[in-house]
């Protein structure tokens, strides 16, 4: 893949990123109720460990919730693609560490495989919940989906900042406080370090795409490019 063709996939899936994450945080339930640290619902049901975690999409005055969930899945199963993507090819960007570039893609599309897994469960976890059914049994695969998916992530960052201390440049150290903040929140499953993590990850997409833009702005002004 040459410069200029990863520059203009890269461009595309900082696009498709942004336009997504817009979208997914248009159609989210916003009038539910949560405690114990939670501030994100869409966070709250992806990392819930045990039943009483999901009191909050119980019962008949959380149906409206529970279907704003499910449309955000169904955008979700496009979102994976295009986060991942543009994570791989900042990655493949460092072209000077092709075996970490390369390590990197692969481990973006572990998250790929890993969210779609998820979002299958949590759109069954919602079709429990509607018929008050039981929910036990599916909660260990999310575990698993979840975890892979935000560890995948976090290990995709964490090169990502390496690469970024290797060039001399300081923002690979923020970068690292992705997997940092993702293994405390593993460990200890607080509510607040899981609302940390997504905040994380969350700046760590903006500035990919402000790398984007940044990229663009030093190829209009044929200066070399970051």
């Amino acid at each position: 893949m040459t410069a200029r063709t990863l520059r203009w996939a890269q461009t595309a899936a900082a696009a498709a990123t942004l336009v997504l994450a817009v979208w997914l945080g248009a159609i989210g339930p916003d009038d539910v109720e949560l405690d114990g640290g939670w501030r994100t619902p869409i966070i709250a049901f992806e990392l819930a460990r045990t039943p009483e975690d999901l009191a909050f999409l119980r019962g008949p005055a959380a149906a409206q919730a529970r279907r704003a969930m499910d449309a955000m899945h169904r955008v979700d199963a496009v979102f994976p693609f295009a986060y991942a993507s543009l994570l791989a090819l900042v990655l493949l960007g460092r072209g000077r560490q092709r075996l970490a570039a390369w390590l990197g893609a692969a481990v973006c599309a572990v998250a790929v495989a890993s969210d779609l897994v998820e979002n299958s469960v949590l759109v069954q976890l919602t079709a429990a919940l509607d018929h008050d059914a039981p929910v036990a049994a599916l909660l260990p695969t999310l575990f698993v989906a979840t975890w892979a998916k935000w560890g995948a992530i976090g290990v995709a960052a964490g090169l990502l900042g390496v690469l970024e201390l290797a060039r001399r440049r300081a923002l690979g150290g923020l970068v690292l406080l992705v997997p940092l903040v993702t293994v405390i929140a593993f460990a200890t499953g607080m509510p607040s370090m899981g609302e940390a993590m997504a905040l994380a990850v969350a700046g760590l997409f903006l500035g990919l795409l402000v790398h984007t833009v940044v990229l663009w702005c030093h190829l209009l002004s044929d200066r070399p490019a970051a």
